[in-house]
């Protein structure tokens, strides 16, 4: 009798410690929408990932799933992806943690990226150095926000162009000229085991850009080890 209590002990106790076993699941996606700034020989173009995680034992999980109507705490990661297409090369940064929200604009031919923020804060403001944007200090940051009221009318002035696609199932894409050709961002949005995959390319006609993928997402959780979570969500 004492050997069959624990031959039915055993496995529950395996059962409990597994449900309890602390796990860790992160799942990215893309921003509903990407952004290109063009001129007549340079364009960027502007992609927002976010990425969210969440950690615990699987009961926990499931009993904070079960309960959506509770709103519970995420750890949370917003990107900007920027490429940046000049005389035929194609550039990629990838901004970790600086967010996605705001605008980039042009003045005085540098690309610049503004946010709103509390009004102590207020103009958030960064500068393209050609590969990241470095934080412009308040006052000169002050100077240039004061110096128009909307970024379409500076894009405009400055002699470029701003365009925008979203996501769809299926295919949507934006076309733009590009030195004495056009360039064509394609975004193609898909469902595959009923997981969303986004990706977004593009190519050139008449301009030598051949077809490059420049970012590509598969909406899904899953799961990964402490450190790796930790250094996707928390080193920052």
């Amino acid at each position: 009798m004492k050997r069959l209590r624990w031959l039915i002990f055993i496995p529950v106790l395996i059962l409990v410690f597994a449900a309890l076993r602390i796990r860790h699941f992160i799942k990215s996606d893309l921003d509903s929408y990407v952004n290109v700034l063009s001129s007549t020989n340079e364009a960027f173009i502007f992609i927002g990932r976010s990425t969210t995680g969440e950690s615990g034992s699987g009961v926990g999980i499931l009993l904070k799933t079960l309960l959506t109507i509770y709103p519970h705490t995420v750890d949370e990661r917003d990107d900007l992806i920027v490429i940046h297409i000049k005389e035929g090369q194609i550039s990629k940064s990838d901004l970790r943690n600086f967010g996605y929200s705001g605008s980039a604009f042009p003045f005085h031919g540098v690309i610049y990226f503004m946010r709103g923020g509390q009004q102590a804060e207020w103009p958030l403001l960064w500068k393209w150095n050609g590969t990241g944007f470095t934080k412009v200090e308040k006052t000169a940051a002050l100077q240039i926000a004061n110096s128009f009221s909307f970024t379409d009318a500076i894009i405009k002035a400055e002699g470029w162009k701003e365009a925008r696609a979203r996501f769809d199932r299926g295919e949507t894409a934006i076309a733009f000229p590009l030195e004495s050709g056009q360039c064509i961002v394609t975004l193609n949005q898909e469902v595959k085991n009923e997981e969303i995959i986004k990706t977004v390319r593009v190519r050139g006609e008449g301009y030598s850009i051949h077809e490059e993928t420049l970012t590509r997402v598969e909406a899904k959780s899953r799961k990964v080890s402490k450190s790796e979570y930790f250094q996707e969500l928390k080193a920052f």
